[in-house]
């Protein structure tokens, strides 16, 4: 059963803090991701939330498959 339109892989991630600078992350790993785009920016959100600027935003840059 499919979560999400269609797969895809994470190209690029930029974290948008509270002062609104923007954290470019740097992608170790590109696999093949079927969750929905919003639960995996929440996922990165909740990763970064113990940061001193605290993320509120996260921008994706994906490739569908």
């Amino acid at each position: 059963m499919k979560t999400s339109k269609s797969p895809y892989i994470i190209e690029g991630v930029t974290l948008i803090t509270y002062s609104g600078r923007k954290l470019p992350l740097t992608i170790v790993e590109k696999n093949i991701i079927d969750l929905p785009i919003r639960l995996t920016k929440n996922k990165i959100l909740d990763a970064f939330a113990s940061m001193k600027d605290k993320p509120v935003d996260v921008k994706l840059k994906v490739k569908y498959i």
